[in-house]
C-alpha cells in the first residue's frame, strides 16, 4: 500500500501536475513513433532535395502526413516539459515540474523549437506575398 502511494506521487509530481518517467512505457512507444518519423525524414528529405529539386508537393496525402508529423514534433516539445530527468550533479531523478522545464529550456529546447518551425510553409507564404507585390 505504501509503495502504491509513492508511485502515484511520482506520476503526479507537485501540484498534481503529471511527470513522465523517461524509462516508462509511454516513452517507449512515444520514442518509437518519433523514430519512425525521423527515419522518414532521413530518407524523404534527401530524396526530395536530390530528385524533386525543391518543387512544391502536389500530393495531398503526403502533405497531410507531413503536417501530422509536424504536430507530433510539436507535441514532443510539450512532452519534454513534463518528462523527468537525472540530475547530472546529484545523480537523482528530478521530478519537480519547474526544474524539469528549466533544464529543458537550458538544453535542447532551442534546437527542438528550430526543428519544428514550418520553414517550407513560411517559404511558400513569402513567395506568394512577393509575387503579389511584383
Amino acid at each position: 500500500m505504501h509503495e502504491e502511494k509513492r508511485e502515484l506521487k511520482y506520476k503526479t509530481g507537485k501540484f498534481g501536475m503529471i511527470v513522465l518517467d523517461p524509462q516508462g512505457c509511454f516513452h517507449l512507444y512515444w520514442d518509437l513513433i518519433l523514430l519512425f518519423f525521423l527515419l522518414y525524414i532521413g530518407f524523404a528529405v534527401p530524396y526530395q532535395l536530390s530528385f524533386l529539386h525543391g518543387q512544391i508537393s502536389t500530393h495531398f496525402y503526403l502533405d497531410v502526413f507531413e503536417n501530422i508529423m509536424d504536430i507530433v514534433f510539436f507535441i514532443d516539445i510539450l512532452v519534454n516539459f513534463i518528462t523527468s530527468h537525472n540530475d547530472p550533479v546529484r545523480h537523482f531523478q528530478v521530478k519537480d515540474p519547474k526544474r524539469i522545464a528549466t533544464f529543458y529550456l537550458k538544453g535542447w529546447f532551442f534546437v527542438d523549437f528550430l526543428a519544428i518551425l514550418p520553414i517550407y510553409s513560411i517559404q511558400i507564404f513569402l513567395r506568394k506575398r512577393l509575387s503579389l507585390k511584383g
